[in-house]
């Protein structure tokens, strides 16, 4: 990482694009890529101690495959899902929606 080969500034305008991998020793050890609004609330959030133990303590009370399918709530509700063209993908309905 010290025999960077560029500045940062440059690595940053690459990473727009697609990201950096940083390599140390042969082995990737961090990498840098284009952050979006709603990237960065899931990283802060994501990693945040509160909701980590928020999301520890909900696995505890219902167990994977004990909980309400998100399918039977949305019936029960009435709430529809449109469906998704080929060339959509779910990142793109999640930021319509």
């Amino acid at each position: 990482m010290a025999e960077a080969t560029g500045p940062l500034s440059e690595y940053a305008r690459e990473a727009r694009h697609e990201p950096v991998v940083v390599v140390q020793n042969g082995r990737p050890v961090a990498a840098l890529m284009a952050v979006n609004d709603d990237d960065w609330e899931d990283l802060v959030v994501g990693r945040h101690p509160a909701f980590i133990a928020l999301i520890e303590r909900s696995r505890e009370d219902c167990p994977a495959g004990q909980g309400i399918p998100l399918a039977e709530i949305k019936r029960k509700h009435g709430i529809r899902t449109p469906a998704l063209r080929k060339s959509e993908d779910r990142a793109t309905r999640r930021r319509r929606s």
